[in-house]
């Protein structure tokens, strides 16, 4: 497809950002032409049920890539990324930007749909405590995120958490609840509660009724290696109703290289598609590239080569608990290994962690015996059998905690970036202090934590990048106004995570496609005026 000649607006990346952005815009009336990198599609994902997949000749394909490079990932690692549609939707550090990353996992994508295609679909609201530090708060955001959730479809309770994860949203019933985890809520609930800790169903991006095209979660259990339902959201799935649009264009394999901030008809970006350089400019420019790739952008025109800026990630563990009434029960056939429920501890008067909790039985046991204290054969044979009576639970502290810094390279073309990542010691507090808690909490419920099972998430690893490019009510150049548009700049806005005030420590996913939503209805009424 020929690229559009000079659009209202351009937008960069087809993540759930980009998408968010661009529906308000398409709605609008304004011509939108999304220019993505991506230029082959993800591999298809194995359809059956994980029973069948265990017993098929191509499972190793699946769990660990067309060339057996998953095996090489490490166990601080989500399995998913192992898999093959992880292997084809995550950027290696050689393309460009280029990446040269210290003590950091730099989780980026240049695929169609970006790393919705491997998110953990877990939807959770910034409220008014999260977003103390941006310059907009939870009004600003009420109707994008009822929009959003709407869109996309959630499942979930309002429970105990129900006014953590958003109260007012339009849900689905949770039909996807496993015995194990259905266990460990009765005995939350039929038990004695504290103050510093609850507990609730998890709250996921996953259709138990259909919904425009996409079928209903059937529990097949592999999820882990994509949804052939298209039961999971993801953004490309948005890309179809976009492109029946007439005033919408998607431009695969368009590589954006460099911006043109004061283009002579408005901002523009330098892209290779199809390999052959080429200039456009609109009217506006989203960039919602994802973190690392849009602050890749910004840093190159503002000649910042050199220049260190702050990259915030949720520093993050897991750890892993034997539940003794499931034992000796054989692997199930179906399942679903997604968040089974969520939980919430509170840190003293201004700080929480928060995770989910997922059941093993669904994971390769390779991941499994990542957990178990013993050696890798052992480990491996005790996985098996201990699978069905195993959660594992994910632990996030808040962003503010880490100590990540982005830099872009001076080196040839400027084009590298340096990522240098830790864990302060702060952080080790909260999140030593916090798995002690939950442990606690836990056992009360049944559930005991696997002794030597607790492990720190490399920084970067949770795959929560944010904070390079943050919204300010009075910044300096390379932050962005309340409503996403990049100092010094005019008419160049950035909605993917890149724009977030601060990390909370809750999943960014849902709020990022919220105020891209909402960016994209302030920049459609401006437009309007020009």
């Amino acid at each position: 497809m020929a690229l559009v000649t000079e659009p209202d607006v351009i937008i960069v990346g087809s993540g759930p950002a980009g998408v968010s952005a661009a529906w308000p815009l398409v709605e609008a009336g304004h011509s939108v032409a999304m220019l993505d990198a991506a230029e082959k599609a993800a591999p298809d994902p194995p359809d059956g049920d994980i029973e069948t997949f265990r017993r098929r000749d191509d499972t190793w394909r699946h769990a660990f890539g067309d060339d057996f490079t998953g095996l090489g990932f490490g166990d601080e690692q989500s399995p998913k990324f192992a898999t093959r549609i992880g292997r084809a939707v995550l950027s290696a550090n050689t393309e460009r930007p280029a990446i040269e990353a210290q003590n950091f996992t730099a989780t980026r994508s240049i695929a169609a749909g970006g790393l919705s295609k491997l998110w953990g679909a877990f939807v959770t609201v910034f409220d008014e405590r999260d977003l103390r530090a941006f310059p907009i708060g939870p009004s600003d955001l009420a109707d994008s995120y009822r929009a959003i959730a709407a869109r996309i479809g959630i499942s979930g309770a309002d429970d105990d958490l129900g006014p953590f994860h958003g109260s007012n949203l339009p849900l689905q019933a949770p039909d996807w609840l496993l015995p194990i985890g259905r266990s460990l809520m009765t005995r939350y609930q039929n038990g004695k509660k504290t103050e510093n800790f609850q507990l609730g169903l998890a709250r996921n991006a996953v259709l138990t009724r259909g919904l425009e095209g996409r079928s209903a979660c059937n529990k097949c259990g592999l999820c882990l290696y994509g949804c052939a339902r298209g039961a999971i959201y993801d953004s490309a799935q948005d890309l179809v109703p976009l492109s029946k649009r007439a005033n919408f264009r998607y431009h695969a394999a368009s590589h954006v290289i460099g911006l043109r901030p004061n283009g002579g008809r408005g901002p523009g970006v330098e892209i290779r598609h199809a390999g052959e350089p080429q200039i456009l400019n609109a009217k506006a420019l989203v960039l919602a590239a994802g973190t690392i790739n849009s602050s890749a952008l910004a840093l190159g025109a503002a000649g910042w080569a050199g220049k260190s800026i702050r990259l915030l990630a949720n520093p993050a563990a897991a750890i892993a608990f034997l539940v003794p009434s499931f034992l000796a029960q054989p692997l199930s056939g179906s399942g679903f290994s997604l968040g089974q429920l969520s939980y919430r501890l509170e840190l003293g008067a201004t700080d929480y962690a928060t995770g989910v909790v997922y059941t093993a039985d669904m994971l390769p046991f390779s991941a499994l015996a990542s957990h178990i204290p013993f050696s890798r054969h052992a480990a491996l044979q005790l996985s098996q059998v201990l699978a069905t009576a195993i959660v594992i639970a994910t632990c996030y502290v808040s962003g503010r905690f880490s100590a990540n810094h982005l830099t872009l390279g001076a080196e040839l073309d400027g084009s590298a970036l340096h990522i240098a990542g830790d864990i302060t010691p702060q952080a080790r507090r909260h999140l030593g202090a916090a798995v002690k808690l939950l442990s606690r909490a836990m056992r009360r419920l049944g559930a005991f934590a696997i002794p030597g099972s607790f492990s720190l998430l490399n920084p970067g690893a949770d795959g929560h990048l944010a904070g390079t490019l943050p919204m300010q009510a009075d910044g300096h150049d390379l932050t962005t106004t309340r409503d996403g548009e990049l100092r010094p700049w005019k008419n160049i806005f950035v909605v993917d995570g890149a724009c977030l005030s601060d990390l909370p420590a809750k999943h960014c996913t849902f709020t990022i496609m919220a105020n891209a939503d909402r960016i994209g209805r302030v920049l459609a009424n401006r437009l309007a005026t020009i």
